[in-house]
């Protein structure tokens, strides 16, 4: 009975740093226990860009407070999400939905190892060189001319610029 878009605030677990190591990984394994691949809306691309950055960051915060066998499930988790999201990004809508799909992408293809973690970050890259030129303008500000798009883009990417300036040289250099 909620809106698509309270749903979508939901699935992004942007909250994760409010809550306990107990409560958080609850959360995460009822959200990968109830949500299967494909499932509307917690695997539509926007939630999925919004949630692998949350994920991500919180495990490498609580690496080690977590047992090895909920830490392979969760990475799991999130290599089946950052597939997914290769897949389908949002070239139909563009703006910053597919912005946030580069973002996302690179992101973890910087954090994750594994087989198609260079395949993600390629991806990501690329559509990330792509949209930033089309959608900042010379002025620095994001297109459709909004303080909050412009706002969070920008903190998604200095985000991703700290994040590669952290780990590129653990990934020679990216």
């Amino acid at each position: 009975g909620t809106t698509r878009l309270w749903q979508y605030h939901l699935h992004y677990f942007s909250y994760l740093d409010r809550l306990s190591v107990r409560q958080a990984l609850s959360l995460l394994l009822d959200w990968v226990d109830l949500n299967p691949p494909g499932m509307a809306p917690g695997w539509e691309p926007y939630p999925i860009s919004l949630r692998l950055r949350a994920w991500i960051e919180w495990l490498a915060v609580h690496y080690t407070d977590i047992e090895p066998q909920i830490r392979a499930r969760l990475l799991h988790s999130i290599a089946q999400q950052a597939e997914w999201l290769a897949q389908i990004p949002e070239l139909h809508l563009q703006g910053n939905h597919l912005l946030e799909n580069a973002i996302s992408l690179t992101w973890v293809g910087l954090r994750v190892r594994g087989p198609h973690a260079d395949r993600w970050f390629q991806l990501g890259w690329q559509l990330l060189v792509n949209e930033v030129a089309s959608q900042i303008l010379r002025d620095g500000m994001h297109e459709e001319r909004s303080p909050a798009y412009h706002a969070t883009i920008t903190h998604a990417l200095m985000r991703l610029a700290n994040l590669a300036r952290v780990v590129g040289g653990e990934r020679g250099g990216a």
